[in-house]
């Protein structure tokens, strides 16, 4: 959020990322490093037992040896991972599906949503035949060595589908920021890195560039706020959401309240807990406070829906899923 938000332009997220790569070379980082920097690994074993992952995760204890906060719940692995919910899809279609840890693991209903809309607006959707990551948490902790590994990796598996020119949907925008602007300077050298980059597309963008006609939704008429990622206005990935949102026959609002204040891991860090509270409490929260009590909620980053859910009351949607229930409506998508 700091390329868009800071008044003189400086990108001090890069910044941070460096200099924490430098200064923990050789060094012990604090627990929560690894405790949220490797979540992604730890995820792919927790979708396999979800019920035994969501009481170590719920567990004070644990939290406590791990620099995690206990002052706010700890997100719930979902029963079935988006994986697990999509196994029979081909590895090559007109686009492909990225499971992101976030929506893989705790909110497998947007990604069963994307699919239906793909599908609905008349493309062939594939997954990854492999499991890869695009090391958000790694960059945010400045693990950089293993998010270039990690990434150099997620080059391989997409190499058909970057070799054929076929867009990469991406339901999570900080995962679809990786792919757009922290890959291209990582791994710089290897000429699919820029080429990902030019693939990756958010939900709205895929449907706006492929001139889907936007059903109205059962709901269109009410007023839709948009809180929008702050990896989402980084690459400016918002304008897309407006539009298919009026299409759907909404009156659009989109938040100008700035971070939600979790940030992804930030508000999860023991020592960051009060202040990720602070920063909802002068921007979103507020913000919200104002809409109408029927205004459909739309969040797309896991953080920011948590954010809202936990301290705000209210409950999120994710834009695909209200374009999935559009198209259901219209009978374009089963139930």
């Amino acid at each position: 959020g700091c390329k868009v938000d800071c008044p003189t332009g400086v990108d001090m997220a890069t910044y941070k990322a460096e200099f924490l790569s430098h200064y923990y070379d050789g060094r012990l980082r604090p627990r929560a490093a690894y405790a949220l920097g490797l979540l992604p690994w730890a995820s792919r074993l927790a979708t396999r037992m979800p019920r035994l992952a969501n009481a170590v995760a719920g567990s004070r204890l644990v939290r406590r040896l791990a620099g995690v906060t206990v002052d706010r719940p700890a997100p719930r692995f979902a029963a079935r991972s988006l994986r697990r919910r999509l196994p029979a899809m081909p590895a090559q279609g007109d686009v492909l599906l990225w499971p992101d840890t976030f929506t893989d693991a705790f909110a497998p209903e947007a990604g069963v949503a994307a699919r239906a809309v793909l599908e609905a607006a008349g493309q062939r959707v594939s997954l990854p035949d492999r499991w890869a990551c695009c090391g958000r948490t790694l960059y945010d902790f400045g693990m950089l060595d293993r998010a270039c590994a990690t990434l150099q990796k997620t080059l391989d598996v997409l190499a058909p589908q970057i070799a054929a020119g076929i867009p990469v949907v991406v339901p999570e925008p900080s995962c679809l920021a990786v792919f757009r602007d922290e890959l291209p300077d990582l791994l710089a050298d290897d000429p699919r890195a820029a080429a990902l980059a030019g693939l990756a597309r958010s939900l709205p963008e895929h449907l706006v560039a492929i001139g889907a006609d936007i059903p109205p939704h059962p709901e269109g008429g009410q007023t839709a706020v948009v809180q929008p990622h702050c990896h989402q206005r980084a690459i400016h990935a918002v304008a897309p959401d407006r539009q298919v949102l009026e299409a759907m026959g909404f009156h659009v609002t989109v938040l100008d309240a700035g971070c939600c204040g979790l940030a992804g891991s930030f508000g999860y860090r023991a020592e960051h807990a009060a202040i990720s509270k602070e920063i909802a409490e002068q921007g979103v929260l507020p913000a919200l406070a104002a809409a109408p009590e029927d205004a459909v909620v739309v969040a797309d980053g896991f953080s920011c829906a948590t954010q809202i859910q936990q301290l705000g009351g209210r409950r999120t949607r994710h834009l695909a899923e209200l374009l999935a229930e559009a198209f259901r409506t219209a009978g374009s998508v089963g139930t």
